[in-house]
């Protein structure tokens, strides 16, 4: 359902039971804040869902197949070089004699 609005389910949601996965959006047109579902969720409100959900479709092999992957580990960044003191024109930091 593209639109709930159209139904006069729009923002009235507060708890699901499916037997499928499905897709919820915060938007029409599956936009906004999407979430996958399945099963009983007694209180949307766990989800950030609660009343506002406005669009909603069956998860399509694709989505699940994308929640299942592992999560990406981020790339490392590479090292900054280190510069000692004398690089950046500062005095030199020995104590003076006298």
């Amino acid at each position: 359902m593209r639109d709930l609005r159209n139904y006069g389910f729009d923002d009235r949601i507060s708890s699901l039971e499916t037997d499928e996965a499905w897709e919820v959006c915060t938007e029409p047109l599956y936009r906004g804040d999407c979430r996958i579902v399945q099963g009983v969720v007694p209180n949307l409100r766990m989800l950030g869902l609660n009343n506002r959900i406005t669009s909603m479709r069956r998860a399509s092999e694709e989505m699940l197949t994308e929640l299942r992957k592992p999560p990406e580990t981020p790339r490392s960044a590479e090292p900054v070089p280190q510069r000692s003191a004398r690089s950046w024109g500062s005095a030199s930091a020995s104590p003076r004699t006298a």
